[in-house]
């Protein structure tokens, strides 16, 4: 009961600060994504023990490997805590008013701290846990989510501009979000190369598209030009010897 409890208070902890971040429809994506690798990587290690133990004739523990699983918020929490720890790396938190542990470190000293209290058994779950946490800086797993524009043009297609509402709470739209106008700005930038040199996209709003009353469209070998060889100040001489 007091595991739940802990469970619930760390949840408040790290997760409404990655909403605010992400934006509430980020956020919900960023939690599928994030269980679906965490649920992979526990997978992988499930098979290994299992292969192990199969191939060593341990029943025992294959069974117990099998009546494990990989369920509740904790590893969600401890991928919110690592990503926070690897923030600020150089930090220090203090743990429990007893010693402060270097952030980088901070992580994998609670998951420590939690084998200790669970009678030093190795909870696979939140190795798997601490696995993605740390991988996802160094991999830097948020270019596979969807950026914040496009977050931002599907809540305003599906969610009424974001303006929606879950269970009574206000929903944080992606445009209310952080970093949102340096997302836009980089999405204008790289969104595509289709406008480069079309006219309209350069022409004067009111002036249908024409300067002086000439037109805007380049038409090819349409000027004077010059011979080869010749300059522009010999053309000029040339012609005012003619008149």
């Amino acid at each position: 009961f007091l595991m739940i409890l802990f469970e619930l208070y760390m949840s408040m902890q790290y997760f409404p600060s990655h909403e605010k971040e992400m934006g509430s429809t980020g956020f919900l994506v960023w939690i599928f994504f994030v269980n679906t690798v965490t649920s992979l990587v526990f997978l992988g290690i499930q098979l290994s023990i299992l292969l192990y133990y199969h191939l060593s004739g341990n029943v025992l523990g294959e069974i117990f490997t099998r009546a494990s699983g990989l369920h509740g918020l904790w590893p969600l929490i401890m991928v919110c805590l690592t990503l926070t720890s690897l923030n600020n790396p150089d930090g220090s938190t203090n743990f429990w008013g007893m010693v402060k542990i270097p952030n980088k470190w901070y992580p994998i000293a609670l998951t420590a701290f939690f084998m200790l209290l669970n009678g030093f058994r190795i909870m696979w779950n939140f190795i798997a846990a601490l696995a993605v946490g740390y991988a996802y800086k160094r991999f830097r797993f948020e270019r596979i989510l969807p950026s914040k524009t496009r977050l931002d043009r599907l809540e305003q297609r599906c969610c009424r501009g974001g303006r929606c509402s879950l269970l009574g709470t206000s929903w944080i739209p992606a445009s209310s979000s952080s970093s949102f106008d340096v997302d836009v700005q980089l999405d204008r930038r790289y969104r595509n190369f289709s406008d480069l040199g079309d006219d309209r996209a350069s022409a004067p709003a009111g002036g249908g598209g024409t300067t002086g009353g000439t037109s805007g469209q380049f038409v090819a070998f349409g000027g004077s030009g010059n011979r080869l060889g010749e300059s522009t100040e010999m053309t000029e001489t040339g012609t005012a010897d003619q008149a």
